[in-house]
């Protein structure tokens, strides 16, 4: 009987226990470096072209501030970013602009669509801030689900079997 009781606990414990183990052996190693906006990068090999200012937010593997040469296109400040993470939905890729006259501008561009109508790709401007768009469900958030699902139901088991076994 109280080898029953200890055995019981002790399978409970482990599928508490290997749940969470489970999901920290599958979380990318995205996640498990810091992702700061604080970055800044200086990229480009023209040696003694000035250099723009470019705030990338998100959608790319190194988000941060950008010091690119003058005639930089988006294209080429996402390769300098490391290219898109596992998130990014590069169908909808926002430009906040301001102007010379200091109104503020909003352009929107399907990449993925340039990409493949080999478009000239969008030149950028001087304090040009990108957004990219990143999918809501990620196979992260699933897989967090699942695992919070699966604590919750291996102690809920566990005190049902335990409680039985008491009668």
């Amino acid at each position: 009987m109280i080898l029953k009781k200890v055995l019981s606990i002790y399978i409970s414990l482990y599928l508490c226990f290997y749940s969470s183990f489970v999901y920290a052996e599958f979380l990318p190693s995205s996640l498990l470096k810091s992702t700061s906006l604080t970055s800044e990068y200086f990229v480009g090999k023209e040696l003694g072209k000035p250099l723009i200012q470019i705030s990338l937010l998100s959608g790319v593997q190194k988000p941060g501030v950008y010091h690119i040469p003058i005639g930089t296109d988006l294209g080429q400040l996402i390769a300098y970013a490391g290219g898109k993470n596992q998130k990014s939905n590069f169908s909808k890729v926002n430009i906040y602009r301001t102007t010379e006259q200091g109104t503020k501008r909003t352009i929107v561009y399907d990449f993925e669509s340039i990409l493949e109508d080999s478009q000239k790709m969008p030149d950028l401007r001087s304090n040009d801030l990108i957004y990219i768009n990143e999918d809501k469900v990620t196979l992260e958030k699933t897989s967090q689900w699942v695992s919070i699902v699966a604590g919750v139901l291996s102690i809920a088991l566990s005190a049902a079997l335990i409680n039985q076994n008491n009668k």
